[in-house]
């Protein structure tokens, strides 16, 4: 019996040294990219970077531009869209569709003020200097990706809005950004960026009954006419 729980403890030890060591701040699962990946909303431009040679643009002359020359130019003319939901509800997520060019990167960022924020990269942006970057990711192939935002439990916010900005760039020197144009549930362009927060309705069940639906039709009152004055 001595040598049997002997044996157990040699066997544990063993493991214990054998076993490899896990680092204090080692991090297990897939890295958070709102806190790995740069974005206009969350850190500025690198300065002092070497133009990438790729990034050139290459003169065309006006007599012999070519059509893909032509096709660049019409999709450098149109701007990225963020699409709005109707509203926020509390402790939801709701869904918000961004049309961008594929490839380029899309960060979204919240705040509850629509004005005070620096400039980025030279373009205006609306929200306040609270602002709180909330969603992130890669446009696909077709133009059109959708991303999910959880609304604040903030009890205060309720009829009020959240305002949000949308950025695109594909250069890690944000050379390239784009602030999209929102675009209303109504879909009207240009609209207004902001989302009205509202508290989840108390969805009432079960059958409402009338104050004689309960009787048989042979208890119940007769019903007025026009004769006896009962409307």
């Amino acid at each position: 019996m001595f040598a049997k729980t002997t044996r157990h403890a040699v066997v544990a030890l063993m493991f214990c040294f054998c076993a490899p060591a896990l680092a204090e701040d080692e991090i297990f699962g897939p890295p958070n990219m709102l806190k790995t990946i740069p974005t206009p909303f969350s850190s500025a431009p690198k300065a002092g970077g070497q133009e990438n040679p790729e990034d050139t643009i290459e003169a065309v002359s006006p007599t012999r531009r070519t059509l893909a020359g032509r096709l660049r130019l019409t999709e450098n003319a149109v701007p990225p869209r963020l699409f709005l939901p109707g509203r926020m509800i509390l402790g939801r997520s709701e869904e918000f569709v961004v049309k961008g060019k594929p490839g380029f990167w899309v960060a979204i960022a919240m705040a509850d003020k629509n004005s005070g924020a620096k400039d980025i990269a030279g373009r205006k942006v609306r929200l306040g200097p609270d602002r709180k970057l909330m969603s992130l990711a890669r446009i696909p192939e077709n133009g059109v990706t959708t991303l999910y935002i959880e609304t604040p439990v903030q009890g205060d916010m309720i009829g009020q809005s959240f305002y949000f900005e949308a950025a695109t760039w594909s250069k890690d020197n944000f050379s390239d950004l784009e602030l999209a144009q929102t675009v209303s549930p109504e879909l009207v362009e240009g609209a207004d960026n902001g989302v009205l927060v509202s508290a989840e309705a108390s969805a009432k069940r079960g059958v409402k009954f009338g104050a004689n639906t309960a009787l048989p039709m042979m208890q119940r009152p007769p019903a007025g006419t026009l004769d006896s004055g009962k409307p």
